[in-house]
């Protein structure tokens, strides 16, 4: 499930532990029956200990979708990818599977402006049990007074456990964290939000066209829209 916000003005995002983990596969067109009949063919779910029965559904990429409903559902999903993934290797390079993980974004507050951003990494790896290759920290922010701010990307589960300290030891100061909303996916063609590029169905290509002012010519990195 998605982090929710309430619907009051100022209410906080909540985050929740993921109840399901997810395997993706990619195959050519017309090959996907064919192939997941052959993996329930010679994958038995009982050994891989994955309990009760799984969701198969069309990612918003196009991929196939292969969910294992539970709390702490990871491992298992890990040993179905596995499998799959010998399927795959024997029917060629065109055959993709992948084991994504939820990311949950969060901004920390009240950070020592002397830290350096692997203390950061370290100390939201350790609050969350996760490690610290699976956290990104995307700079710490300096401002000219006051303290620092960083905003950090870990797997949900990560992140969840985390935001119910609501604060996280850092160094020596103990730095406020918030959970931010998910932003709904973005086309890079048409600038609409709710599917991808490869997905997309719209006639119009913007493509070349800023998101942030709608102007053709240049990016929402170098736009000045609002300075003008």
């Amino acid at each position: 499930p998605r982090p929710t916000s309430g619907s009051k003005k100022g209410s906080k995002t909540r985050l929740r532990p993921p109840r399901s983990a997810a395997v993706t596969l990619t195959c050519p067109d017309g090959e996907y029956s064919r192939f997941m009949a052959e993996a329930r063919r010679r994958i038995m779910l009982a050994d891989l200990r994955i309990p009760g029965s799984l969701r198969v559904r069309r990612a918003l990429t196009g991929a196939l979708l292969v969910e294992v409903p539970a709390l702490n559902a990871g491992a298992p999903a890990d040993r179905l990818a596995e499998e799959l993934r010998k399927l795959a290797n024997e029917e060629g390079p065109e055959y993709r599977v992948q084991r994504p993980v939820r990311i949950a974004t969060l901004r920390l507050t009240g950070l020592d402006l002397t830290l350096r951003v692997q203390k950061v990494t370290e100390a939201v790896a350790l609050a969350g049990g996760c490690l610290p290759t699976e956290v990104s920290v995307g700079g710490i922010r300096v401002p000219q007074r006051g303290m620092a701010t960083a905003l950090v990307r870990c797997p949900q589960a990560a992140a969840s456990k985390v935001a119910t300290a609501e604060r996280v030891q850092v160094g020596w100061t103990l730095a406020r964290m918030v959970v931010l909303p998910v932003r709904a996916a973005l086309c890079f063609r048409c600038l609409e939000r709710g599917h991808v590029r490869g997905r997309c169905g719209n006639t119009a290509d913007r493509s070349d066209t800023c998101y942030r002012c709608g102007n053709p010519g240049h990016r929402a990195r170098d736009c000045r829209a609002a300075s003008e």
